[in-house]
Formats: structure tokens, sequence, C-alpha cells
């Protein structure tokens, strides 16, 4: 007696083939959501560690200018670059300020750089001394 089979032992059925084309795009979903949120915070990293060597720029060049001279009398600063790019040419996104107050000690002033752009801030301290 021959017997029928209905059911092939060969291949894939339609509704396995549907559950793992299903398991794959949840796992190439959750692959695609991590990469686009891993481009973003390496754009704000980006970001933040320009306007920190913007920052660093301007108080270094703070150090080399002479104590008496204009940029380091006391109270606010804008750059006249604003706002600046990463190279520090006028066009950017980047805006940079400084405050200078008397220091603590005798001969010395304060310097506050503050970087701001879209999306966030950062500020640096810094104290300088009177070399003559």
């Amino acid at each position: 007696m021959k017997r029928c089979h209905v059911f092939r032992e060969e291949g894939f059925t339609l509704l396995e083939l549907m559950i793992a084309v299903s398991i794959l795009m949840v796992v190439m979903l959750g692959s695609a959501t991590m990469l686009i949120m891993s481009i973003k915070f390496n754009v704000l990293t980006l970001e933040k560690t320009t306007a920190a060597r913007l920052a660093k720029n301007k108080i270094d060049e703070l150090k080399g200018v002479d104590y008496k001279q204009v940029s380091l009398d006391i109270g606010s600063h804008d750059d006249p670059n604003n706002p600046i790019n990463a190279d520090e040419s006028s066009g950017g996104i980047y805006t940079r300020k400084w405050s200078v107050s008397n220091g603590t000690t005798p001969g010395t002033k304060g310097v506050c750089v503050i970087i701001q752009w879209n999306r966030g801030q950062m500020t640096l301290n810094s104290l300088i001394a009177d070399q003559g």
C-alpha cells in the first residue's frame, strides 16, 4: 500500500519563513537604532571636544598677552569673530566669551572662558599671573 504524504519534509513552510523574517527584522531594527544613537553621540563628542579646544586656545592666548592689555581688562569680553568655526574663523556654530575678574591673590586675574553652541555649553577657568 502506497502512502500519500501531505507534508513534505524538505524546505520551509510559509509560516516558518515569515517567522524567520520577522525575527530578522526586529534584530536589524535594533541594530539600526544603535547605529543612529552611536552617530549622534559621536557628533556630540566632537562638538564638546572642539568647544574644549576653543576654550583652551583662548586661555593660552590670554596667558601670552601683556597683563595690562584690553583683553585682560576686568569685565566681560566677546570674541570679535563670533560665531566661530572649529578653526576659529568666523561663521561657525560656536560663540566664545570670556570674563576677567580680580584673582584671589594680588597680581593675578581669574579668567572664565565660555563656549556656547546650539546643543551645549562648556566653561573653562584659569588664573593668570602678572609676569612683570
